[in-house]
């Protein structure tokens, strides 16, 4: 069973991905985010990283579909991964 949540951690590596454009793509889903550029301990692959409170609660698929639109501009660049 799964359970709707608001808070999930994410992680986003860039690829020509400003810090602008991170929160132009979370500002239509998320009411509060948080995250910082950070260079992985053993890739050293520069990443995003934080967390955001969805504005409204969602299932976790239904949350990837929210996310993979949201950042639809830029899939071609662009892994993320996030958890509840």
């Amino acid at each position: 069973m799964s359970c709707s949540v608001y808070d999930f951690r994410i992680t986003i590596s860039p690829k020509d991905l400003s810090y602008m454009d991170v929160i132009s793509c979370l500002k239509g889903i998320a009411k509060q985010f948080i995250f910082q550029l950070e260079k992985g301990e053993k890739t050293e692959k520069l990443h995003y990283q934080g967390r955001c409170s969805l504005i409204k609660k969602k299932r976790p698929n239904l949350a990837t579909k929210l996310f993979l639109e949201a950042f639809k501009k830029y899939l071609d660049g662009v892994s993320w991964y996030f958890k509840p």
